[in-house]
């Protein structure tokens, strides 16, 4: 059965339109998982860390700032004094070495972002592939 040119153009036109959904779908995605492995490290692993590190010593905790990759540790916790100066401690000097390669993977967009990126298109490939009837007679 052949297909009139216009059918054609439509059929092209539809999957054009369904890859264009599924690319914004995984920008979405990609956003909502990125902001919240950021959330749940920095609240969940970085902060309590922080705060227990100042304690001690009189520091007041008063935020947490990530840098890109680029730098020797990327994330550093800072506090302030009973006298109100600011001190800056990278987090490096006060977790694990495992700890802080999680917190500055997991605190930079441009690596958590890209590689969340990649496993959901890998996932949503493997699924498809998996899902999709076999057809008989096809290599």
């Amino acid at each position: 059965m052949n297909a009139t040119p216009a059918s054609a153009v439509f059929d092209l036109m539809r999957r054009l339109w369904r890859g264009a959904a599924l690319f914004a779908l995984l920008g979405v995605l990609t956003t909502a998982l990125g902001l919240g492995l950021y959330v749940v490290v920095e609240n969940g692993v970085v902060i309590p860390q922080c705060r227990a590190f100042g304690e001690p010593r009189g520091l007041s905790f008063v935020r947490v700032e990530s840098f890109g990759y680029r730098q020797d540790s990327s994330t550093h916790c800072i506090f302030e004094s009973a006298s109100h100066e600011e001190h800056d401690v990278l987090f490096s000097d006060i977790g694990s070495f495992q700890t802080d390669l999680l917190a500055s993977l997991a605190l930079d967009f441009e690596i958590t972002c890209p590689g969340i990126a990649v496993l959901l298109a890998l996932l949503w490939a493997g699924l498809t592939a998996a899902l999709r009837p076999h057809r008989e007679g096809t290599t």
